[in-house]
């Protein structure tokens, strides 16, 4: 299983703002209050708040992409196309970061543009790794 970390800049979005504009995908409860599960296309992501003062959370980012405050969602997957139907859904209602824990971190709207452009983009796998080449930012 891997981990994207979502970035929702300001205090306006939490876990039951996320649902609610996912709320006609199946969910259900996992065993920590902060955490659900979402089923994408038979496929399950889990969504967990996470605590913005981790130590290293925002190591190597950008710094003009680092948020005063934030609320902090890890998405575990085992399939990165609910996790890039998960992003093209949310890209549409809110602003955020995403850190694909692969060595890029961009906007929402960032990653959505990089797979429209270049659907060969495997942004779940090190540079080095990457037949399809790697998103400009």
């Amino acid at each position: 299983m891997e981990t994207i970390v979502l970035v929702f800049p300001g205090p306006d979005v939490d876990l039951k703002t996320i649902l609610a504009e996912i709320a006609d995908w199946p969910t259900f409860d996992l065993p920590s209050g902060n955490c659900r599960g979402v089923e994408v296309a038979g496929e399950h992501l889990y969504l967990c708040v996470d605590d913005t003062e981790e130590e290293g959370l925002f190591e190597g980012w950008p710094p003009s992409l680092v948020p005063e405050s934030a609320t902090v969602v890890s998405v575990d997957y085992r399939d990165h196309v609910a996790v890039e139907t998960l992003v093209r859904r949310l890209n549409s209602a809110f602003t955020f970061v995403i850190d694909t824990n692969f060595g890029d971190v961009l906007r929402g709207e960032a990653f959505v543009l990089a797979l429209d452009e270049n659907s060969r983009w495997e942004w779940w796998k090190w540079e080095r790794d990457r037949a399809g080449g790697a998103a400009d930012g």
